[in-house]
């Protein structure tokens, strides 16, 4: 995991990019039991351009459950796809939603340009979309 962990706000970032086109997700505003069980019902309709996203929430559904009732979840509409994905990166790690959240916070504060370069890595955020 030490490794890993620098890479988990690019996880947080897929994730995320994945569950904006999830339109219901963002205007969830409150959470609870029945939030928990509509993020699986959300994840399982991604549509076939994510399916690696959602082969990866969907492994971890108990975490994604407890994220649906995580009482941090973002009241301000339109924040709630980038709470998941940071909540759900470290999941693979077994990492709670918190803890996943945190680290995502952490890195973000501390470039990562120094150890980037080193792997020739040229931006910070959607390294691995394709260049234009």
């Amino acid at each position: 995991m030490p490794q890993a962990k620098l890479f988990l706000p690019d996880i947080a970032d897929w994730l995320g990019k994945a569950l904006d086109s999830i339109e219901p997700l963002n205007s969830i505003t409150q959470s609870d039991v029945l939030v928990a069980e509509k993020l699986i019902e959300l994840s399982q309709g991604l549509t076939p351009e994510f399916q690696e996203q959602r082969e990866y929430l969907l492994k971890s559904g108990e975490k994604l459950k407890d994220v649906g009732t995580d009482p941090k979840w973002p009241r301000l509409r339109g924040r709630q796809a980038s709470f998941v994905g940071e909540s759900m990166a470290g999941a693979r790690w077994r990492l709670t939603p918190s803890s996943s959240r945190e680290l995502v916070r952490q890195i973000r504060l501390n470039s990562r340009g120094p150890t980037f370069r080193i792997l020739n890595i040229r931006q910070e955020r959607y390294w691995w979309e394709p260049q234009e």
